[in-house]
């Protein structure tokens, strides 16, 4: 009796494929389009900050970390500057650093022992500002400091209060909103008022959850997130005059996970939830054919990366399932689009397994909606 052949298997993948520092990852465009920033690995295999002109190839090194190399960046909205955060021997105290792209020099902005630097916001009317929340007076709790990035100059803005997690800046860029955790184990959606103090603009229980978004251009409408009344997270916009809620976008079964918003407008643009896989809701007709044609680029889930002040130009991530994470470049006015790189190509030529949804009834009658890669 002959025994049934084992099929064969697929060579093994490298380790360092795998699990390695990307070839080029991350890619951003200044505010006025000119540049393209993007995080690769120098010659001694640091991840760095790298720069190149878009239209040439005089790609070139901005960064020279020595160690654990620089994983998080930003451009500020002054086109010669970028931010790149990074802690010491791991310690997690993470600091932001200025760079220019013209001269190299490398400021830090948070040169304060022990104390750890978390990005609030950048404002594009505020170019020469930014606000940061840091542990400084306290290391338990993160009040709210706005960085002055000509002169450096840190003065203190918002205190916390000791249970803030997340802060919501307006167009003027003041802090107007808050998110703060509760003794019940909710939160609370905070609101401050012209005197400065916080009233609770809702409460979420500890089997909810939520917290603010944005703002509207003239301040008058608080975008938000949360599950109150509702199955799934949605997203709601709250009259601040009326605190009248209307739902902007929502789903019975599934999360709001992605929020696209217009830097300049403020107005919602797109609202994607994660179902079998990624869908977007268009929210503002105006960038429907972008999405249209973008969709049509290559397979993948994709997501907007970045995109220059005058709205010509979008990066576009598409994250793939059986293979590495492609980038490209969207040109609004041609609706074409230019592929710039892959995160890691060696993996496009590996026999790799797609995702499958898959779902089934749980003993309480309720569906469990899960994805399965089958080799």
């Amino acid at each position: 009796m002959s025994s049934a052949q084992a099929p064969s298997l697929p060579p093994l993948i490298p380790r360092e494929i795998l699990f390695g520092n990307p070839e080029k990852t991350s890619p951003q465009l200044s505010p006025d389009g000119k540049y393209l920033a993007y995080i690769a690995p120098d010659e001694k295999n640091v991840l760095q900050v790298w720069l190149r002109t878009i239209g040439q190839e005089d790609d070139q090194i901005l960064t020279a970390d020595k160690k654990r190399g620089i994983r998080i960046f930003f451009w500020t909205y002054n086109a010669d500057q970028l931010i790149y955060m990074q802690d010491s021997d791991g310690d997690e105290n993470f600091h932001l650093h200025l760079v220019n792209i013209h001269s190299k020099i490398v400021r830090d902005l948070t040169p304060f022992q022990g104390v750890k630097a978390e990005l609030v916001e950048l404002e594009p009317k505020f170019p020469d500002q930014i606000l940061v929340a840091l542990n400084l007076n306290n290391p338990q709790k993160f009040d709210v400091y706005r960085i002055n990035l000509k002169n450096g100059a840190v003065e203190f803005d918002t205190d916390n209060p000791g249970n803030i997690i997340s802060w919501t800046s307006d167009a003027d860029f003041q802090i107007r909103a808050a998110t703060a955790s509760t003794a019940d184990g909710g939160y609370d959606l905070l609101l401050q008022k012209p005197d400065k103090q916080w009233e609770i603009l809702r409460h979420w229980g500890s089997e909810e959850e939520g917290n603010s978004v944005s703002f509207s251009a003239d301040g008058k409408t608080l975008y938000i997130q949360g599950n109150h009344d509702a199955n799934a997270k949605r997203l709601v916009a709250v009259d601040l005059d009326t605190r009248q809620e209307t739902v902007i976008a929502e789903d019975e079964q599934y999360d709001v996970v992605g929020i696209i918003i217009q830097p300049l407008t403020r107005v919602i643009q797109a609202v994607s939830f994660y179902k079998d896989k990624q869908e977007w809701q268009v929210i503002d007709q105006s960038i429907a054919a972008d999405f249209e044609e973008i969709a049509k680029v290559r397979p993948g889930e994709f997501s907007i990366i970045s995109r220059d002040l005058e709205d010509k130009t979008w990066l576009v991530a598409y994250r793939t399932d059986n293979g590495p994470v492609y980038y490209y470049a969207y040109n609004r006015e041609s609706k074409t689009s230019t592929f710039l790189f892959s995160n890691q190509p060696k993996l496009e030529t590996l026999q790799l397994a797609s995702m499958q949804p898959i779902s089934y009834e749980a003993r309480d009658g309720l569906t469990i909606y899960r994805s399965r890669q089958f080799f």
